[in-house]
């Protein structure tokens, strides 16, 4: 997904089938933002996956989940849809962060038993990443040793 080279369209966190539509007539990329972090992907893939509406969430992770990385700095957030499986859908994923704690950007998600490192990439101040999963993520400043 190339969205510096596409149009991109700021969107709430909940549309309906109908605006979906029209944007996937398009071919349109929509992006929801919420606390410096933003998700980029593809109105005609959550199209193919829902029957009445899509809705976004991002939030704070859960910290039970975070018990191996006490005391590092850290970004933890949870991205989240009302449908529970999105096939075939690829999140672009970008998060501002403070160059003074994080001179490196290691991502990764919580398969549900274990963090799973996701490729990244660091562009002056913004990490970003693609993944087709949602769920609860990390960003560390150095890779995470079990």
């Amino acid at each position: 997904m190339n969205a510096e080279k596409e149009n991109v369209f700021s969107v709430s966190g909940k549309l309906s089938r109908e605006v979906l539509y029209a944007a996937s007539l398009n071919d349109l990329l929509l992006s929801y933002c919420d606390k410096n972090i933003e998700v980029i992907y593809k109105a005609k893939d959550i199209l193919r996956n829902i029957n009445d509406y899509f809705e976004l969430n991002i939030s704070n992770i859960k910290s039970a989940k975070l018990n191996n990385i006490r005391g590092r700095d850290f970004i933890g957030f949870n991205i989240s849809s009302n449908i529970e499986t999105l096939y075939n859908t690829v999140f672009k994923t970008k998060i501002e962060i403070d160059k003074k704690k994080f001179n490196n950007a290691y991502v990764y998600y919580f398969n549900g038993s274990t963090f799973v490192y996701v490729p990244s990439r660091l562009k002056d101040k913004t990490v970003e990443f693609e993944t087709k999963h949602l769920g609860d993520f990390i960003i560390l400043n150095r890779p995470l040793d079990y």
